[in-house]
C-alpha cells in the first residue's frame, strides 16, 4: 500500500459520517449520473465488439450482451467481484475473447452449453 492510499483509508475510516453525507448531496445533485455513465459504457462495447448478435443479426442494443466466447463469465465475473463487465473490457482495451449475442442465443449456449448446428458458423 502507497503513503497516498495508506493516507486516505485512515483519513477515510475517520470521516466516514462527513463522506457519507457529502456523497449523498453529490448524488443528489446529480440524479441518474451513474446509470447514464453505465448505459454508456455498455453501448460503446457493444458497439465495439459489432454492435449486433453474432448468430441472427439482431442490433436492437436492449436485446443485445457481452459473451464470453470460451464460457468462464461466472468466474470471471466473481474474480473481479462485480457484475458490470462493461467497465473492466474498457480498461483492457477491450481483449479478445468476447463476443455479442442477443440475450436468447446468450441463454442457448449457456443452458444447453451448445449452439444449434444451423447457428455454429456466424
Amino acid at each position: 500500500m502507497t503513503k497516498r492510499s495508506e493516507y486516505k483509508h485512515r483519513y477515510d475510516s475517520l470521516h466516514k459520517e462527513q463522506n457519507k453525507a457529502t456523497t449523498k448531496k453529490w448524488l443528489d445533485a446529480h440524479p441518474g449520473y451513474y446509470a447514464e455513465k453505465a448505459k454508456k459504457q455498455r453501448l460503446e462495447t457493444i458497439a465495439h465488439y459489432g454492435g449486433k448478435c453474432i448468430y441472427c443479426g439482431d442490433t436492437n442494443t436492449n436485446h443485445l450482451t457481452i459473451d464470453h466466447i470460451y464460457g468462464g463469465g461466472n468466474q470471471h465475473r466473481k474474480m473481479l467481484h462485480t457484475q458490470n463487465l462493461f467497465p473492466w473490457l474498457k480498461k483492457h482495451n477491450y481483449p479478445e475473447g468476447f463476443q455479442v449475442l442477443c440475450w436468447n442465443h446468450n441463454a442457448e449456449k449457456q443452458y444447453y452449453d451448445t449452439m444449434t448446428p444451423d447457428i455454429l458458423e456466424p
